[in-house]
């Protein structure tokens, strides 16, 4: 995953975040989980490393965090942000919970109907696609 990130541009940033996906990904299959919470943390964790990718520096790190939260880029978080992060929120909850309640799997089994768990990932991704800005540039034609 390092050489991945090299391939994309000769810098520590690039490095790092081939670094940090491949770290990811030793994890990932460490665990050997492959449930539906293990594949969305996955994929929330493996966001959160792009934010190395879209760097120009490793120095601009924490000017690029603090302007997540504050500053001037920052105007607050629509209606569909907060639904999305709160969805996000419920799926990392349930998969830190689930492995200490022994009774879950058993209550999901006899109780979860699958049509849910799918509808509820649909209005996952429809309120993260609608949240998005109107004009999105294609990342690869940065380079």
């Amino acid at each position: 995953m390092v050489v991945c990130g090299l391939w994309h541009g000769l810098g520590w940033t690039y490095a790092l975040w081939g670094l940090y996906h491949g770290l990811l990904l030793v994890a990932y299959h460490a665990r050997r989980r492959g449930d539906t919470g293990s594949i969305l943390l996955m994929q929330q964790l493996a966001v959160v490393g792009w934010i190395l990718f879209r760097l120009n520096r490793i120095s601009d790190l924490p000017v690029y965090l603090a302007s997540l939260t504050r500053g001037p880029f920052f105007g607050g978080f629509s209606s569909e942000e907060w639904l999305a992060l709160a969805l996000m929120a419920a799926v990392v909850l349930a998969h830190v919970i689930e492995p200490y309640l022994l009774v879950m799997k058993s209550v999901l089994e006899r109780r979860w109907n699958p049509w849910v768990l799918t509808g509820l990932l649909a209005l996952a991704m429809a309120t993260a696609i609608l949240s998005l800005p109107e004009k999105q540039v294609f990342l690869y034609f940065r380079f």
